[in-house]
């Protein structure tokens, strides 16, 4: 009779521990949106200056410069992986963010139509692209990288391509202006930056790998 006695205690103060650790559990849920919020912000700020370093970098580089205009760049990637990492509405505020810096620095406008269709809108669809693919990536599936970037590259030279068509016509001269704008301009940058952007994930896989694991720690998934 004793014994089941004790058991019955026993059984009792694990309940009641048990229920200490839900109630604790609970309280600590509640500072977690804030928390959250505070940590992406700061990682959105991160990888805004990430992107246009990168950026500023690679305009030093004369290889990297194409013939017709326009240059092979890296910040996709680091927008991308904003996205992948934080969703979509911190992955399009790293495009944006890194877009107004990057116009900023050109130091010029062509026209008020450019702001947007090759600044916001170009950016902002790369880290809207990486965080459409968010939740698969969290939940490890690395590969989602390839398909978050050729999306996001893909948006970014049809806005860029629009650009060209609707505001820039008069640099085609006796050329299709959307054969001009779309092929001849903004493809080779655009395919060139894809491909150094797909290398470059393909070489940092296995780094993706463990940098996962951390992301998960830092950002409570």
């Amino acid at each position: 009779m004793q014994g089941g006695k004790k058991m019955e205690n026993l059984e009792n103060t694990e309940k009641n521990i048990n229920s200490v650790e839900v109630v604790k559990e609970t309280e600590k849920k509640k500072l977690k949106p804030l928390q959250i919020m505070l940590r992406k912000s700061a990682i959105t700020a991160v990888l805004i200056s990430l992107s246009f370093v990168i950026n500023f970098i690679t305009k030093f580089i004369p290889i990297l410069k194409m013939p017709q205009g326009g240059r092979v760049s890296l910040e996709g990637f680091v927008i991308t992986m904003g996205g992948l990492y934080l969703g979509p509405i911190y992955g399009t505020a790293v495009g944006i963010g890194y877009a107004l810096l990057n116009f900023m620095a050109d130091g010029y406008q062509l026209h008020w139509g450019s702001i947007f269709f090759d600044y916001l809108f170009a950016f902002g669809f790369i880290g809207l692209a990486g965080g459409l693919f968010s939740k698969q990536y969290l939940k490890g599936k690395i590969w989602t990288v390839f398909i978050a970037a050729t999306i996001g590259m893909i948006l970014r030279w049809i806005s860029s391509s629009l650009s060209g068509v609707l505001f820039f016509s008069e640099y085609a001269g006796d050329k299709n202006v959307w054969l001009y704008s779309f092929i001849l301009y903004n493809l080779p940058y655009c395919a060139g930056s894809l491909a150094a952007i797909l290398a470059l994930a393909g070489l940092s896989y296995i780094s993706q790998m463990h940098m996962l694991k951390q992301a998960r720690t830092l950002l409570g998934y």
